[in-house]
């Protein structure tokens, strides 16, 4: 996105409100939930369809994405430290490297872990599978940062090659998934399990926004070439992929 594009959108509250969601790897689902309002009212204040957010509101917001009221409100002062160029056909949900940044460090912090399920390469409902190992990440983290359910997400460890690169992660990394996403309703890489335990067998479903009409999804089957179909609300969801954890 060209610096031009940037500033035209961060010159309105619709533009600046979705401009720092994005960059904090928040979907507008997260964002309405926390502020106990509607999805739609999240994509009518994006829009600037409103003429009005309430300030109260605004000022959650504001608390939540750890971003200044009077940057938000009217684009008083210095924007904040922020990614405010991606696309939103290149968001995937939350990117590991804006983790740290999401998060409200406090004496806390480090009190509330959860013990994430790591299952290996095993498949996420495989009636007999159970945890190599548990990884203790903070719930904070977990909610906030990569917008999981706690009590659903678990971790597997990559071991064959994707079948594409545009799935986002690669052999050897960890990844954590949401087993709570059993719909493709939003952009995001989603698992499609029919029977298969081996994960290098797993089909993957890469969904992106498009500019009118539903979301278009990508199957990728190792076994195949990639189908490109609109929503298709009959494929059996296992779960979204909602970070890449890699070893450096």
């Amino acid at each position: 996105m060209s610096h031009h594009q940037t500033t035209d959108r961060l010159a309105t509250l619709g533009g600046r409100l979705r401009s720092v969601r994005l960059a904090r790897g928040l979907t507008a689902e997260t964002i309405a939930k926390e502020l106990e309002v509607s999805r739609p009212t999240i994509t009518t204040w994006e829009a600037d369809k409103v003429e009005k957010v309430s300030e109260d509101k605004l000022k959650a917001f504001s608390r939540l994405t750890n971003v200044s009221f009077e940057w938000l409100l009217a684009g008083v002062g210095a924007p904040p430290d922020l990614p405010l160029d991606i696309p939103s056909d290149k968001f995937k949900g939350m990117r590991t490297d804006q983790i740290i940044k999401t998060i409200h460090h406090g004496p806390d912090l480090a009190r509330d872990m959860v013990a994430v399920p790591d299952h290996g390469s095993a498949t996420p409902d495989a009636a007999n599978a159970q945890p190599q190992a548990r990884w203790m990440i903070p719930r904070d983290v977990l909610s906030y940062a990569m917008n999981c359910d706690p009590t659903r997400t678990i971790i597997q460890r990559v071991l064959a090659a994707p079948p594409s690169r545009d799935i986002g992660f690669a052999r050897g990394d960890f990844i954590l998934i949401d087993t709570s996403r059993t719909k493709i309703n939003e952009p995001g890489t989603y698992i499609i399990i029919d029977g298969d335990t081996d994960l290098s067998s797993w089909t993957w479903a890469l969904a992106r926004d498009q500019d009118d009409g539903p979301l278009s999804v990508t199957i990728y089957d190792h076994a195949k070439p990639p189908l490109v179909e609109t929503l298709n609300s009959n494929r059996s969801v296992s779960g979204r992929l909602m970070a890449v954890l890699r070893s450096v």
